[in-house]
């Protein structure tokens, strides 16, 4: 399931559906609001692989296809608070790959990935200890980090952990009622102001609790996601504040779900193997800043 939401400064958010996307106007960062906008530069986006905004304001991180068919990356905008961010995301590129759904939190903290691995930094311990205790057995495809170090994880076999803190009544709602839309797939928690989220189901339907004003667009992109297998007819999801439903007909899903995503390919090493490696790499980065600093 192709998809991101990305909640931002000043208001500002993205939202892709595969080669769909949205943003908020007069909020993004000058540099990415050129690449959407300007057909005329040379490495315009036509397709969106990874679009994340820090906490900071002005600050991003990108990965996308530009209008003449060639994948690029944009590190350099992340701040000095992402190095390791920074060195994943070149590393991943330079190796033939891009990183997706990246995400950002308070403190500094991030986490995102890509297909042969992962990098993350300050994530709620909890978060952290049940990522590396599921490492053997499924791996991440969605993290949501929110206000007061809230988070949601959703793994590859449709396991769904989370600690919401209060702060996302709607989602905690949500995640309970999920299996009746075929499970929920992908959430987004905004950060900056608690309560707010985007969230997509197995069924193709999204639900949303955020500025009116972006409700338009957003819908248009929704109507873009696939569904995928095993999927019931929507139903009415009570106290959400919005809903995109697809109509199909299939036997129910529970969480946690018995389905692993397919392993990739085009990498000599496994998912695991890569989160460790990227994990000592990340780690040695911190130590070559800490003796440059000393």
């Amino acid at each position: 399931m192709d998809c991101q939401f990305s909640f931002g400064p000043n208001r500002s958010y993205f939202c892709s559906a595969g080669s769909l996307y949205a943003w908020s106007e007069n909020t993004l960062p000058i540099g990415l609001i050129s690449l959407l906008e300007d057909a005329t530069h040379p490495q315009a986006l036509s397709t969106p692989y990874d679009v994340a905004f820090p906490m900071e304001p002005g600050t991003y991180a990108l990965c996308w296809k530009t209008i003449r068919g060639e994948d690029w990356y944009e590190d350099g905008c992340l701040g000095p608070n992402y190095t390791r961010l920074s060195g994943f995301i070149k590393g991943v590129a330079t190796s033939g790959g891009h990183t997706m759904r990246t995400v950002f939190g308070p403190g500094a903290s991030y986490f995102s990935m890509s297909h042969s691995g992962c990098s993350w930094q300050n994530l709620p311990l909890a978060l952290e200890d049940d990522i590396l205790n599921s490492i053997n057995v499924r791996r991440p495809t969605c993290v949501a980090l929110g206000a007061q170090r809230s988070y949601v994880v959703i793994y590859n076999d449709r396991t769904v952990t989370w600690d919401l803190h209060g702060q996302y009544p709607l989602v905690e709602a949500t995640i309970r009622n999920a299996q009746e839309k075929n499970g929920v797939m992908y959430v987004a928690l905004n950060p900056f102001i608690a309560g707010e989220y985007y969230a997509v189901y197995g069924d193709g339907s999204a639900s949303w609790n955020f500025p009116t004003a972006w409700t338009k667009d957003v819908s248009t992109i929704s109507r873009g996601i696939a569904p995928v297998a095993n999927i019931v007819s929507p139903v009415n999801p009570g106290g959400i504040a919005a809903t995109i439903p697809r109509p199909a007909t299939a036997a129910p899903a529970t969480i946690p779900h018995p389905a692993a995503a397919p392993s990739p390919t085009a990498h000599k090493i496994t998912w695991q193997q890569g989160l460790l490696l990227g994990l000592k790499a990340t780690n040695d980065i911190a130590k070559i800043v800490q003796v440059l600093g000393n």
